[in-house]
C-alpha cells in the first residue's frame, strides 16, 4: 500500500516538473517573440526611405559635434575640399532657342560657405546647362515664355565628380503633372525626364520631392523657374532673386536636420551667399527699366 502511494507520489512530481519545464519553454518563446518583433520593427523603421536618406547623408564624425556651440568661431577653420567663395551673377539668363525649351539638370553635392561668418557646409545643388554654382548654393534658374513646351532631363549625379551620395528627385511647381509619376526619386548615377507645357505665368519653385523633403529642401535642392508672359515689355535689365536659409552643421558636414525641424536657420542669403551683393552690389544706370523676379524658396521661413 505504501508502495503504490510512493508511486503516485513520484508520478505526480514528475508530471509537475513537465508542467513546469512546458510553462518554463512557453515563457522563454514569448520573450522570443517580443525581442524578434521590436527587433524587426527597428529594421523596418531604419528601411524606410527617410531613415535610409538621413543616414546615408549623415556627416563623418558628426559625434563630435555640438549644434549649441558657436560656429562663427569656426569660421576659419579650413575644410579639404573646400570651394572659393564666387558671386552668382543675378542677370536673368535667356528663354533657350527652339520649339522646346530644354534643360539639363545634374545634381551635385558640394563644400562651401553660404557666409563669411560661418565654417564651410557641405550642401545639394542642381545644375541648369551646365551651369554649377559653385563657392555658393544657388541653383541656376530656367525661363521659358507662356505656353512653351519645356523637356527636363533630371540627372543625378552625371558622373563621380557630381559626388552624389543619396537619391534625389525634382519637382516643378510650374508644372501640371502627376507628382507620383513625374517627379519620382532616382537613385545615384540614374536619370528621368519629363515634359509639360508651361501654361501659367509667374515665378515658380522647384525642388527635390525625396523624403524626408525638408532635409533636401533645406540642404540647398530648391531653384526658380520663370515663366514669362507673352509680349512682356521690354526692360533695360532682368534680374533673379532667390531667398534660401541654411542651417550649418559640422563644419564641412551636412545641414542640421534638427535645426531644420526647429526652424532655426543659421543664414539668410540672396542667391546662395550672405551679403554677396552688398559687397558687390547690382549696378543699373539712371532712368534705366529694371524687372526683378523674386523667390523666397524657403524652405520655412
Amino acid at each position: 500500500m505504501e508502495s503504490g502511494n510512493q508511486d503516485q507520489n513520484d508520478m505526480s512530481h514528475r508530471i509537475d516538473r513537465w508542467i513546469m519545464r512546458i510553462l518554463g519553454f512557453a515563457i522563454l518563446l514569448a520573450l522570443v517573440a517580443v525581442v524578434s518583433y521590436y527587433a524587426a520593427k527597428q529594421g523596418e523603421d531604419a528601411s524606410t526611405p527617410a531613415a535610409a536618406t538621413a543616414a546615408a547623408a549623415a556627416p563623418a564624425g558628426s559625434a563630435s559635434y555640438k549644434p549649441e556651440e558657436d560656429l562663427t568661431a569656426l569660421a576659419d577653420v579650413k575644410v579639404p575640399g573646400s570651394e572659393q567663395f564666387k558671386r552668382a551673377d543675378p542677370t536673368l539668363p535667356p528663354v533657350p532657342p527652339g520649339a522646346v525649351k530644354r534643360f539639363k539638370i545634374d545634381v551635385y553635392e558640394h563644400v562651401t560657405k553660404v557666409s563669411d561668418d560661418f565654417p564651410p557646409t557641405r550642401v545639394w545643388s542642381y545644375a541648369v546647362n551646365g551651369e554649377f554654382n559653385r563657392g555658393n548654393v544657388v541653383s541656376a534658374p530656367k525661363v521659358v515664355e507662356q505656353g512653351d513646351r519645356v523637356e527636363m532631363t533630371l540627372f543625378n549625379g552625371s558622373s563621380e565628380a557630381m559626388q552624389v551620395r543619396v537619391p534625389h528627385s525634382i519637382d516643378f511647381h510650374s508644372s501640371e503633372l502627376n507628382p507620383e509619376t513625374a517627379f519620382r526619386t532616382i537613385a545615384p548615377g540614374e536619370k528621368t525626364t519629363l515634359k509639360f507645357t508651361a501654361k501659367h505665368p509667374g515665378v515658380f519653385m522647384y525642388h527635390c520631392a525625396t523624403q524626408p523633403v525638408l532635409q533636401h529642401t533645406g540642404s540647398g535642392m530648391v531653384g526658380m523657374m520663370i515663366v514669362k508672359p507673352r509680349n512682356l515689355p521690354a526692360a533695360d535689365h532682368e534680374f533673379w532673386i532667390n531667398q534660401q536659409e541654411y542651417y550649418i552643421g559640422e563644419p564641412g558636414g551636412d545641414g542640421d536636420l534638427q535645426k531644420m525641424e526647429d526652424k532655426e536657420p543659421d543664414v539668410i542669403a540672396f542667391n546662395g551667399y550672405a551679403a554677396q551683393y552688398q559687397k558687390a552690389p547690382v549696378e543699373v544706370g539712371r532712368g534705366e527699366r529694371v524687372r526683378v523676379y523674386l523667390l523666397n524658396s524657403g524652405p520655412s521661413i
